[in-house]
């Protein structure tokens, strides 16, 4: 059977354009290092791209949010810190006021110290972390204590109302939730609401750290009980009984605001153990992203070096090709 040169010809076409074609992907795949340049080159591969490089930014959307978590929880372990000071301060003022060698000067003293240590709980409860209030509970845009008089108020509630309304209201303000997702597989139950666990709580509402309501004609609230007992400093004679029993609920909203430190300690822990565990799932996903998009540059080199081989032995041929055809003509 005799082959034609024609057939011989079109064959070698064919095959040169493969052997152009393959030294073209490898001279790709060596410049850009990738697998691939479009989806439909390698559609499993491109899947697994997209679905690694959607997780890598939902990672890198937790750490955002981790970070401004952290920012806020530095802030309001600070502001207890404060809190702290001035309640040893309240607390040594009260032990002065009672001796017996206490005169009304130094009790009158001791009085205006008091005040204005209210005026800053007020104002270290009314911290902000951006543009945040931090103990605003789920309000976060405006100052939630005002200090009116001798009236403390928590978004616009006097937290030593005796109203029941405003009392059941001012309950529900120290049980307020927001959260913040931190990648713990948030899910909501059937009422739509998030399932606790599976969010950051953000919410820290001042009303239920330093306490609101009273107890008979003593305040629960540590800054309007500071308040009280700055009067009773500057009475002549002063009411042991009273101060004594102003002192002891005094001393529950001090060791109330040490638990919430501690507690917010822990949860800074917390934050850092989940600032680790996410930027170790943040370089996990970049080397899976990385073995799944790029080549391995030694190996595409090597297949380069051989589609060159292939692509130059293929030029070879025409050329042997060609002169044999040549010489059949002239023949």
């Amino acid at each position: 059977m005799r082959i034609s040169t024609n057939s011989i010809m079109r064959n070698y076409r064919t095959g040169l354009n493969s052997s152009v074609n393959r030294l073209n992907s490898a001279r790709e795949r060596s410049l850009t290092e990738r697998k691939f340049m479009k989806a439909s080159e390698d559609p499993a591969s491109a899947t697994k791209a997209f679905q690694l490089r959607r997780e890598y930014l939902k990672n890198e959307d937790y750490i955002h949010n981790l970070s401004i978590a952290q920012g806020e929880i530095s802030a309001t372990e600070s502001s207890l810190m404060q809190i702290n000071d001035m309640g040893k301060g309240i607390k040594e003022g009260i032990l002065r006021g009672i001796t017996g060698t206490s005169s009304p000067e130094a009790r009158n003293a001791i009085a205006q110290n008091m005040e204005e240590t209210a005026k800053s709980m007020v104002m270290s409860m009314n911290a902000k972390y951006g543009d945040k209030f931090l103990f605003g509970g789920a309000s976060t845009k405006e100052a939630p204590f005002k200090l009116d008089g001798d009236k403390l108020l928590y978004r616009g509630i006097d937290v030593n109302t005796t109203d029941p309304a405003k009392l059941a209201e001012l309950e529900v303000l120290a049980k307020e939730t927001n959260y913040m997702d931190l990648g713990f597989g948030l899910q909501k139950d059937a009422n739509g609401e998030i399932i606790k666990g599976t969010a950051y709580e953000t919410s820290r509402p001042g009303i239920d750290i330093l306490g609101f309501g009273n107890d008979g004609d003593i305040s629960k609230n540590m800054i309007t009980l500071t308040l009280q007992l700055a009067k009773q400093m500057r009475q002549t004679p002063i009411d042991t009984v009273k101060i004594d029993k102003m002192s002891n609920q005094f001393e529950k909203n001090f060791n109330k605001n040490i638990d919430k430190v501690t507690q917010y300690g822990t949860t800074s822990k917390f934050l850092e153990d989940t600032e680790t565990r996410l930027v170790d799932g943040r370089m996990n996903l970049n080397k899976k992203i990385l073995d799944t998009e790029n080549v391995d540059l030694a190996q595409a080199i090597t297949e380069f070096s051989w589609a060159e081989f292939a692509y130059n032995a293929a030029l070879k041929v025409g050329n042997s090709i060609l002169s044999q055809s040549f010489i059949d003509f002239m023949r």
